[in-house]
């Protein structure tokens, strides 16, 4: 790996970073979201109750959690959620000056390139090259690890960039052992690649909910009492009587999602879907009744899911120490 070359593809990496917008949104709130997930038990975090206007909205299929993960630890020890974030951004500066140190960059270049991908907007994606660029000789393991959090950092558009960044790391370490770390790499990362890919068409057909207020269920039709409404981040419930031989329409003021499973006194029910926000709409018959709601996983989150964990559990294998030596 001549330096030349070396120096030619972190530039392209920082270009890639710009064009095609790869660093991730970054604010307080989606780390807000996350610890409400992780503390609901939502892992990964795909549900976000508060957001499209309180209604809900699956925030963390289209828009990756990476760096909200890796700020969780440092909000265990108490620390604020700006300064978690800022630590994890710090890091990886960090990270990224001490691998171009160890591969020998000038240190003129280092600082060049570490104020064009902070200003061009591609710091996150270049600091996890940096590192794996470090890896990729000396650890199987690690680089496929580091390979399948550049993938978490990419967007629906710009999945387009995997391929060229395998291709990019060929052409500096032209061997077999590259191909199997980017391949690992993917396979860990299904558990998010599948559901950006496969329902990002669905994501796009829920509506941008304007600012109405309904903050409780509503019965739209019928004589009813709702009380006890409480949500979590995955989950939602409400007790109901009916004053009716009837039954009654009531609009939830969640988004109805594939993944979301509606029970009536733990009896599955269908929603009907209320047009056109496609808010969730009941038919509640006559009674007393618990409605409670659970956002679980589709079959094809299921599958992606078990897909990672597989990859996971196989890369475990792989790390004990005999396995470990034969492949690095």
């Amino acid at each position: 790996m001549s330096k030349f070359s070396l120096t030619i593809i972190l530039g392209i990496v920082i270009l890639l970073g710009f064009v095609f917008k790869t660093n991730i949104p970054i604010t307080s709130t989606n780390l807000v979201q996350v610890e409400k997930c992780f503390l609901d038990g939502q892992i990964p975090c795909l549900w976000v109750s508060d957001y499209n206007q309180n209604y809900g909205f699956p925030y963390f299929i289209s828009n990756s959690p990476l760096i909200y993960y890796l700020a969780m630890p440092f909000r265990l020890i108490g620390l604020s959620y700006s300064l978690s974030l800022y630590l994890v951004i710090y890091l990886l500066i960090f990270i990224s000056i001490y691998c171009l140190y160890k591969l020998k960059i000038s240190p003129y270049l280092i600082l060049f390139f570490l104020i064009s991908s902070f200003y061009l907007s591609g710091i996150i994606i270049f600091s996890l090259f940096c590192l794996l660029l470090y890896f990729l000789k000396r650890n199987f393991i690690v680089s496929s690890l580091i390979f399948t959090s550049i993938i978490m950092t990419l967007s629906f558009d710009s999945l387009f960039l995997i391929p060229i960044l395998i291709f990019l790391l060929f052409i500096l370490h032209p061997c077999v052992k590259t191909i199997l770390i980017t391949i690992t790499g993917i396979f860990i990362s299904s558990f998010y690649l599948g559901p950006l890919i496969f329902e990002n068409n669905i994501i796009k057909t829920l509506p941008n909910y304007p600012p109405i207020a309904l903050n409780y269920p509503l019965a739209i039709s019928g004589l009813a009492n709702i009380s006890e409404y409480k949500t979590r981040s995955q989950f939602w419930r409400f007790t109901i009587t009916v004053n009716q031989t009837e039954p009654t329409l009531v609009v939830v003021p969640k988004a109805n999602y594939p993944g979301w499973t509606y029970l009536i006194n733990s009896t599955v029910t269908l929603p009907l879907f209320s047009q056109p926000l496609n808010l969730t709409t009941l038919f509640i018959p006559s009674g007393n009744h618990t409605i409670t709601a659970f956002f679980e996983n589709t079959p094809t989150r299921t599958f992606f899911h078990l897909l990672s964990l597989i990859s996971i559990i196989s890369l475990i294998v792989i790390s004990f120490p005999i396995n470990a030596k034969k492949l690095n």
